[in-house]
């Protein structure tokens, strides 16, 4: 007999796969948030789950009721939200790092990752039309998150005073799971505070107490340095609108019970571990006191290889150029998104990706205008709580390796989806009524 959790799963899985078929192939968008999140391989029940890639399975079945369908979504055209298009060019980046990569078979293997990663957010922005559709993403993504703050609930930490082994499938030690979680709060903090309806707003209130329980016991650095930059990015932004005193009062007292909470959950080895913030540079321990070494030593990797050395390249090339007690296993990673994209792709690469960060805010600050323009207020809170929440990831990556991870590219497609319901096509209804 399978176990609850299990069972559970399953009901999901199937009602959803038949959803996607019969009813809209957005649905699929929901199973694949579930799949990422329950993660089921690493998981105490997948024995009793029929061995099925799941992942692969929804793609397939979100496709054989997308393409009967493409008429329906003609209006979500890629090529108008500018981060898709710097997308394609780091697309170009990654293949024409063939030509040059140490490791053609490990370069093969991470780029065959990273395009499935691409295509599925390419995916979601093109089925994601809908504010009412934009909120069950939301809901299903914040949902999988509170099951990773439940699992850490339930089990507490591990060792070392830290929480390893409950993320997703990209990412299972305890910085990569908090710079996951991290992206929660500042969602939960817009639905608490601008929420319609009591019922979420106590529903996000209980998850964000899970949320922030979680963190505490993953006891990241990076991961809290990230929770105070996003939730910073949201309550300047919130501030920043003119939405009345009315608004700026709840935002303090929202910001203080917050506060509060959080002081009351964490624990005496969360701050001795903050109490190291200065040697942030250092997470990691066992040869990670040397971080920014670690980083500083790809601009002499750079010399050697200035196009980039591929896919895992500053793993392949550290024996060549750190010192043998830095290493670990014979190897050593950067330990940092930007200099993971730096050292792998090159000083063009890298130019690319800052690119497609940049116009991403870029293109959320214009929707904001436009909803500002409509008197919009609830969406110009929910763009905000969304651009923190990539703030909280892009600062939580700065000491992980990220770049192939799926947020890196769900989110900013998120937000492109979210232009294109609330700014895209009321610019095209525009230049239609124009030409008439």
């Amino acid at each position: 007999m399978p176990s609850k959790t299990a069972l559970i799963f399953l009901i999901v899985f199937f009602a959803g796969c038949l959803a996607t078929l019969l009813q809209s192939p957005y649905y699929g968008i929901l199973l694949y948030e579930v799949q990422y999140f329950f993660n089921p391989p690493a998981r105490w029940w997948y024995g009793d789950l029929p061995d099925l890639r799941y992942s692969f399975l929804i793609v397939v079945l979100i496709l054989m009721g997308f393409i009967p369908r493409l008429s329906q979504f003609r209006d979500n055209r890629l090529l108008m939200a500018p981060p898709v298009r710097w997308l394609g060019l780091m697309v170009g980046v990654v293949l024409v790092a063939f030509l040059w990569a140490v490791s053609f078979d490990m370069h093969l293997e991470f780029t065959i990752r990273y395009l499935k990663v691409i295509f599925f957010a390419l995916l979601a922005y093109k089925l994601v039309d809908t504010p009412k559709r934009m909120e069950g993403v939301f809901a299903v993504y914040l949902v999988g998150i509170f099951y990773l703050s439940w699992i850490a609930w339930e089990g507490g930490r591990t060792g070392g005073g830290r929480l390893e082994g409950i993320g997703c499938a990209d990412t299972m030690d305890a910085n990569g799971s908090a710079a996951v979680v991290g992206t929660a709060v500042p969602l939960l903090m817009f639905y608490i505070l601008f929420a319609a309806k009591r019922w979420i707003k106590a529903l996000a209130f209980v998850g964000l107490t899970f949320t922030l329980n979680c963190l505490v016991l993953l006891n990241s650095r990076g991961g809290f340095l990230a929770l105070v930059a996003g939730t910073i990015y949201f309550i300047w932004f919130v501030f920043r609108e003119p939405g009345g005193q009315a608004v700026k009062r709840k935002v303090v007292v929202g910001v203080i019970a917050g506060i509060l909470l959080f002081l009351y959950l964490a624990d005496e080895s969360f701050w001795m571990r903050m109490s190291t913030l200065q040697e942030v540079g250092s997470e990691e321990g066992g040869g990670g006191s040397h971080r920014i070494q670690f980083w500083m030593k790809t601009f002499e990797m750079l010399k050697d290889y200035p196009l980039g050395a591929g896919a895992r390249g500053y793993h392949l090339l550290s024996p060549h150029y750190l010192p043998a007690e830095w290493l670990s296993g014979g190897m050593r990673a950067v330990h940092s998104t930007w200099f993971e994209v730096l050292s792998e792709y090159g000083y063009h690469g890298f130019i690319v990706f800052v690119g497609y960060i940049v116009s991403s805010f870029s293109m959320l600050r214009k929707t904001r205008q436009s909803l500002r323009e409509d008197g919009d207020w609830y969406h110009v809170f929910q763009s905000v709580a969304l651009g923190a929440s990539f703030v909280s990831l892009l600062v939580a990556s700065t000491f992980i390796n990220f770049f192939y991870g799926e947020l890196m590219y769900w989110l900013p497609l998120y937000m492109a989806a979210f232009a294109n319901i609330h700014m895209f096509r009321k610019s095209r209804i525009g230049m239609a009524h124009g030409m008439e």
